[in-house]
């Protein structure tokens, strides 16, 4: 029986084959791993995330010559560093071998050799993880060959974690595989990339100070906030919505209908102009497009105040848009009145 602990737990009930309900208790609380399966199964307790392949700068430029200049399959091999969950190749070195178009053979005794002389260089072979090798201009799915070679490095690792596999190409194809022989995993076609030092914390301050003293954000000001029955439209001068624009509550709607109703504008001494006249006058005293214009007096009761807080109109180009729409409106009705 396990011990009593400060947990929460939540009742559920089941019903079973002969309808009576049992009742469970549940952990109420997410697990990082599932132990629900009612048949012999096995998983890793805790999930991993997919570790990632990283080359110094040196190293990276070195495989990519490597595969450009040979024109056969070659092999190499590089010292890897841990860096948290990824890995980083180091240094990269080529073995004697004997090559072909399709093969490349790196004798135990060349590897030993080469073993012997990273020694005399002072170098951790404990560190010489990772093997690689070229596949020219083929894909760079493994061969029967290259799982059988894998399989003599695996088996002759004591007491290493980990081992890297890597088959390129010359069209920039890369299987780099990972062999988590610590946890009992196998990370395949991981991402690779060069390794790219980060700041260090001087830098980041520097970065920072460098923004705060150049950059600023541009604010707007609204000229009053939006209420109900509240336009919105947009400003080719500024290229923004432009919002804020009130049109009449309803008390002040129905003032203006029964003084349209009467033939009188309370803001002028001349009758309401037709709204195809408003709106060319609009779009020739403002410069903008007749479509715009026509969308303004169609969807704005206060065409004024439009013309206010959107076109930034003063009163005299308001004055001179009615006095042209007046004058436009007079026009069609001779034209109409000769036709």
């Amino acid at each position: 029986m396990s011990k009593k602990n400060n947990k929460s737990f939540k009742k559920t009930t089941t019903a079973t084959a002969s309808n009576k309900a049992t009742t469970t208790n549940v952990v109420a609380k997410k697990t990082s791993f599932d132990a629900t399966a009612m048949t012999p199964k096995s998983s890793p307790l805790k999930s991993q995330a997919t570790p990632r392949v990283f080359f110094t700068p040196t190293a990276w430029h070195t495989v990519d010559l490597i595969v450009a200049y040979c024109q056969k399959e070659v092999g190499w091999f590089g010292l890897v560093d841990r860096v948290g969950s990824d890995y980083l190749i180091t240094e990269i070195f080529v073995p004697t071998q004997i090559v072909s178009g399709v093969t490349t053979d790196i004798e135990p005794e060349d590897h030993s050799a080469l073993i012997m002389e990273l020694l005399r260089d002072n170098k951790d072979v404990s560190k010489l993880l990772y093997w690689g090798h070229s596949h020219v201009n083929m894909g760079v799915s493994p061969s029967g060959t290259d799982e059988e070679q894998l399989e003599e490095y695996l088996s002759g690792m004591d007491t290493s974690e980990f081992f890297l596999r890597g088959i390129h190409n010359k069209r920039g194809d890369v299987k780099m595989d990972v062999f988590d022989v610590k946890n009992n995993m196998l990370h395949q076609k991981v991402a690779v990339s060069p390794w790219v030092e980060p700041l260090t914390s001087e830098q980041v301050e520097g970065v920072k100070k460098m923004i705060d003293e150049n950059v600023s954000e541009k604010t707007f000001i609204q000229k009053q906030s939006p209420p109900k029955g509240v336009v919105s439209m947009y400003n080719p001068y500024t290229g923004y919505m432009d919002t804020g624009v009130e049109v009449y509550d309803a008390n002040a709607k129905a003032e203006e209908e029964e003084e349209e109703e009467e033939g009188a504008y309370t803001g002028y001494s001349f009758e309401w102009p037709d709204d195809e006249a408003l709106a060319w006058a609009i779009s020739e005293t403002f410069n903008i497009s007749a479509t715009w214009a026509e969308t303004m007096v169609m969807n704005n009761m206060d065409i004024e105040t439009v013309m206010e807080e959107v076109l930034n109109a003063t009163d005299k180009e308001i004055e001179s848009v009615f006095s042209l729409a007046q004058a436009y409106d007079k026009d069609m009705e001779e034209k109409n009145a000769v036709s």
